[in-house]
């Protein structure tokens, strides 16, 4: 594996089999990092994808996957 990680943001969809955005992140064949934001004060209208600003930034990633909901 080489270059940038990418992030796979699990939302509400927590599978590995079968998982179009795991496969997707996978198949760069680069570091994959799983991300799962734990934050039920903060549900509500916010703009999705927030949080993973910093991360982003503080990883390298050059990537990020998800599924829609």
């Amino acid at each position: 594996m080489r270059g940038a990680p990418a992030l796979l943001w699990f939302r509400q969809d927590l599978r590995l089999s079968d998982n179009p955005a795991l496969a997707a992140a996978v198949e760069r064949r680069s570091p994959v990092i799983p991300v799962f934001v734990w934050a039920p004060e903060e549900e509500g209208d916010w703009p999705p994808g927030t949080a993973l600003r910093r991360l982003a930034a503080e990883s390298g990633a050059s990537a990020v996957f998800w599924n829609r909901r």
